[in-house]
């Protein structure tokens, strides 16, 4: 149920940059571009991160998927994440088509990555450990 409170401590996200944790009993999350969030009392660090790689990402639905440049020019910029610690797959084939979906994955620590994927008109995440070291297996872009 823990990931459950975490989906209603992040639903109402749509984006959040240069987020920070209030010490109230009712943590909030702040974000410099007029965006309030509440998390619920007992949030624990990784939910909040993982609402904010989540409303870094969200805001980039549209009808196409969009290139890798700009879901991690969003991440490191909205969402304060290191490019260090980025994943992505490509965003064209080998034979220069633009690809139908996009993965991207932030390694949150040494058990844990944050892993999203673009489909048309929708995003999808999910927290995930990562395989043999790595958060997004097979080729990647970066």
């Amino acid at each position: 149920m823990a990931s459950w409170r975490a989906l209603i401590a992040v639903g109402a996200i749509l984006l959040c940059a240069g987020c920070t944790v209030s010490d109230d009993s009712d943590a909030s999350i702040t974000a410099s571009e007029s965006v309030v969030v509440s998390a619920s009392p007992g949030s624990s660090e990784r939910d909040i991160e993982f609402a904010k790689f989540n409303a870094a990402l969200n805001g980039l639905v549209s009808s196409d998927v969009p290139v890798s440049e700009t879901i991690l020019s969003a991440l490191e910029k909205q969402g304060g994440f290191g490019a260090d610690k980025l994943t992505i797959n490509a965003d064209r084939t080998p034979t220069n088509l633009v690809v139908d979906t996009i993965s991207v994955a932030y390694s949150y620590d040494s058990k844990t990555c944050f892993i999203g994927q673009f489909v048309t008109k929708k995003f999808v995440s999910e927290v995930a450990s990562p395989v043999n070291g790595a958060c997004l297996v097979g080729q990647v872009a970066r």
